[in-house]
């Protein structure tokens, strides 16, 4: 990470994750990655994440790690709210998670949906992800346009390019031709993914300054382009 911040002067973090059920990772090696976590904290490691199927081990099974993480001063996300019956995003919200990671069926829970938007939790979105995970059948019909529409922080990113094979550019694209967002809703969730940054408030208060000015200079230049 240093050496690539050097020779790009691109800043970076990492977020390890723990995984479940036990098929995909036991506790004994999620434990291990905390410990990994805990150690490279403060060296490039800033958060903790928790991925794999929540209807075959809910969140309350690995809560005790995230705490531990959370106490620590990393920031934590969850995956949750993709499987129906799950009671993961109560959870995420009562243990106090500092991103909610997909919670593609938030939509069909108004109470809780209302709880989430009331802490303004930011939401990674993720669209390509969602629709060939099936976690969304119709990206036309994906909740973030209802997420938008009532001032619910997003986080867009590509989920795993390596996987995916999409960058950030199809992300947004798809933005616009499946959920009609205009370039002002562009820039608004732009700027709420600098906003849920996993990093300090004095740090992330400076990105936001430079990613300002570099929408103002791409604006302007755009204005001065001939139709």
């Amino acid at each position: 990470l240093e050496r690539g911040r050097r020779e790009t002067r691109v800043e970076s973090r990492v977020i390890i994750c723990l995984l479940r059920p036990d098929g995909l990772m036991s506790m004994t090696g999620n434990e291990e990655m905390l410990a990994l976590a805990l150690k490279y904290q403060g060296r490039g490691v800033v958060g903790m994440d928790l991925a794999g199927d929540e209807s075959a081990a809910p969140l309350t099974r690995y809560v005790p790690l995230l705490e531990k993480a959370k106490k620590a001063g990393l920031f934590v996300t969850v995956h949750a709210g993709e499987v129906p019956g799950s009671a993961d995003i109560q959870t995420a919200f009562n243990m106090g998670v500092d991103r909610l990671g997909h919670a593609t069926l938030l939509a069909l829970d108004p109470a809780r949906q209302d709880m989430i938007r009331g802490r303004r939790i930011p939401i990674e979105v993720n669209l390509t992800s969602n629709l060939r995970t099936s976690a969304v059948k119709d990206l036309r019909k994906h909740p973030a346009k209802e997420w938008r529409k009532l001032g619910m922080p997003l986080a867009v990113s590509t989920d795993d390019p390596g996987v995916f094979a999409v960058d950030l550019n199809h992300e947004y694209r798809l933005l616009v031709s499946q959920l009609g967002f205009k370039p002002a809703d562009l820039v608004a969730v732009s700027l709420q993914a600098v906003d849920a940054l996993f990093m300090p408030a004095g740090q992330r208060a400076a990105v936001r300054r430079d990613f300002e000015r570099e929408l103002l200079d791409l604006l302007a230049k755009l204005a001065a382009e001939k139709p």
